[in-house]
């Protein structure tokens, strides 16, 4: 069965890459193209997309840790979180399930876009869409 073979795991593989491939250019166009601009504003004002660069994780957690700890934290994490999955898909991947390797890839391939960024960008990562809550 062909979900059970080897081309499943090519198959994931290059979700994953394609994945990385989408997020480094979308950052790029993101970083060239809002440096200098203000916020555009999409759907009515519930999507904003305005360039930050992050140094923190998820909402600017740990932004205001000392930048050698958040290095240590965020740089570390990511490089053992892509390589576990690295580690794990082509090793164990027949026993899961697709939607599980699929998830897998997709969260590896996100943080290996985030540390492509913190490499490449001092510690940063390029954020661009705010979403902005619904006014009563």
């Amino acid at each position: 069965m062909f979900w059970h073979t080897p081309r499943r795991l090519l198959a994931v593989f290059f979700i994953a890459v394609a994945t990385v491939g989408c997020d480094q250019a979308t950052k790029h166009i993101a970083r060239t193209h809002l440096a200098m601009s203000p916020p555009l504003a999409l759907f009515g004002g519930s999507v904003e997309l305005v360039l930050s660069l992050n140094c923190g994780a998820f909402l600017s957690l740990g932004a205001s840790l000392p930048q050698a700890l958040r290095a240590f934290l965020f740089i570390g994490s990511a490089a053992a979180f892509v390589a576990a999955a690295v580690l794990i898909l082509p090793r164990r991947g027949h026993r899961l399930a697709l939607r599980t390797q699929v998830g897998l890839a997709l969260a590896a391939a996100g943080g290996l876009g985030n540390l492509i960024d913190r490499l490449s960008w001092h510690g940063f990562v390029t954020d661009f869409v705010v979403f902005k809550a619904a006014s009563a």
